[in-house]
């Protein structure tokens, strides 16, 4: 069970009953009319709910929200990491039901967290738990991305002279097998990369869009966690990407 508390409320107690719980400090801006800000330190639960609600899709376990925008918004994004459909259920901006609405915020928090979480339960199988758009493989992500480098490189020369147009890249993320950790912005230095690089030598690839409105259809794409509405979670993300993979070296291009 996953429950909130706001600054004019408890925190509920549930130590009485079977299930397990968190009950998280999170205000609910629903009630206040307000908005969530954009801060490292906003939903500081969102990792400790993640693991918990990882673990327990694993175990089979049911999962209950407390039913207010800030549950709503967390079953939103749990639904999108395991099934790809939480953001069509709910909408793509806003859901309202009754006084509930979809808080865009909350989900990418705990989108993100998720994903974060994920990297790091090596004992867990998400490839029989993901389904729908969430399910993916990781080498066909790979040869994906892959080829969106190349058509991005054929546009702007590879050298850095232009920005990437046909996909509306922002950055690149690889990691190869000689464990390298690389970064490119929009634009730079893919020729290079491609030349030195088959698909078979990278370890990890993902990409970042300057927009949702591109021909792939997300924020962000990657050859661990798939599709991604939401790119929040990146700083961290690579941290644990980088850890995971065992890179000694980085190559930015920025």
């Amino acid at each position: 069970m996953i429950c909130f508390y706001g600054k004019d409320e408890q925190p509920v107690d549930l130590s009485r009953h079977e299930a397990e719980y968190i009950c998280a400090y999170l205000e609910d801006v629903s009630a206040h009319g307000g908005a969530t800000e954009n801060k490292k330190e906003f939903f500081p639960d969102a990792d400790r709910i993640a693991d918990m609600v990882i673990r327990a899709v694993a175990e089979g376990k049911a999962l209950y929200f407390q039913e207010d925008t800030r549950g709503l918004s967390c079953a939103a994004a749990v639904l999108e990491f395991f099934t790809g459909g939480g953001m069509q259920v709910f909408g793509r901006v806003r859901y309202h039901k009754g006084n509930y609405c979809l808080d865009v915020k909350i989900c990418e928090k705990l989108y993100g967290a998720l994903c974060c979480a994920k990297l790091m339960h090596n004992d867990i199988d998400f490839d029989s738990l993901r389904t729908g758009r969430a399910a993916f493989d990781r080498q066909e992500m790979i040869s994906k991305i892959y080829d969106i480098m190349t058509d991005e490189c054929a546009v702007c020369g590879g050298d850095g002279n232009a920005a990437g147009q046909s996909h509306r890249v922002f950055a690149f993320a690889a990691v190869t097998k000689d464990k390298i950790f690389y970064y490119f912005a929009a634009g730079l230095f893919y020729d290079g990369f491609l030349k030195e690089y088959s698909k078979d030598d990278i370890e990890y690839f993902g990409v970042e869009f300057d927009s949702i409105g591109n021909t792939c259809g997300a924020a962000f794409i990657d050859s661990e966690c798939g599709t991604s509405f939401t790119n929040e979670h990146l700083s961290d993300y690579f941290g644990i990407i980088k850890e995971k993979f065992g890179v000694n070296e980085e190559q930015i291009y920025d």
